[in-house]
């Protein structure tokens, strides 16, 4: 747990902070902490994918997960998401 991103898979919380998770491993990372994905990205977390990507809609990604995807981006040389670049 942190607020760097140190993989591409796992879970970005509301406050910033990056919790790694295997490929495939999100929803048991989720009822770990007793709730279902879906719910989850209702309250707000970001699910990262290896596969997928970064997957939320921007208008609810909180400053801190907005400065941590960024500063993950630049230091892994990536382009931002889309949704990131975009006023929608």
């Amino acid at each position: 747990m942190g607020s760097v991103i140190t993989e591409d898979s796992g879970w970005l919380s509301p406050n910033g902070d990056f919790h790694m998770c295997p490929f495939h491993k999100h929803a048991k990372f989720a009822k770990k902490l007793g709730y279902l994905e879906d719910t989850l990205i209702a309250l707000g977390w970001i699910k990262f994918s290896s596969m997928y990507g970064i997957l939320a809609p921007h208008k609810f990604a909180t400053q801190k997960q907005i400065d941590a995807i960024w500063d993950w981006c630049q230091k892994e040389h990536l382009e931002l998401p889309g949704w990131l670049l975009t006023d929608d």
